[in-house]
């Protein structure tokens, strides 16, 4: 819930909204910015780099919060037992929306041993993924890609590439 934002900074695309009384100054809204294009690099065009924030054309804006947030939750089981419960996060894309983003999580990015790394990259190759559809780990991949023949075959040589790449990673 963001009905209680206290300052919007609006760029030229994309707007950073604090909630729950968080004040969002430029240099947040450029920590996030400069971040959310590190996926991006290589992807445009090198006469038109700007191309690539085509992948971000669905987001609607960004939310800032103070802290964790917490999202009420729910799904069934296989028995058809609905549950309810709280997640704490400490960001989420939603497909077609904004990126919420947990202000601490954004800043201890590089530098908190404990982080998993940017919540801010996470979250907007998240936005990249959603692209095709649904979140399914691979992002809609164009003919030509890895020099497949075809979309089709861009994304068999995707999977097949990185599913045994994420195995290992697990594993280790």
């Amino acid at each position: 819930d963001v009905n209680d934002a206290t300052r919007t900074v609006t760029g030229d695309r994309k707007e950073f909204i604090g909630a729950h009384g968080l004040e969002v100054t430029d240099a947040m809204a450029v920590a996030v910015a400069a971040q959310a294009c590190l996926p991006l690099l290589h992807l445009g065009p090198p006469d038109s780099p700007e191309d690539a924030l085509q992948w971000y054309h669905d987001s609607v804006g960004n939310v800032m919060h103070p802290d964790a947030a917490v999202a009420r939750r729910q799904r069934t089981d296989e028995a058809g037992v609905m549950h309810h419960y709280d997640e704490v996060l400490s960001g989420e894309a939603m497909h077609g929306g904004p990126v919420m983003l947990s202000w601490p999580a954004v800043q201890s990015a590089g530098t908190d041993q404990d982080a998993e790394g940017s919540v801010v990259i996470h979250e907007f190759v998240h936005k990249m993924d959603m692209q095709g559809g649904s979140a399914d780990g691979a992002p809609p991949l164009p003919r030509g890609f890895m020099g497949a023949a075809s979309s089709r075959e861009a994304a068999a040589h995707w999977y097949r590439t990185w599913a045994p790449a994420y195995e290992r990673f697990r594993e280790q």
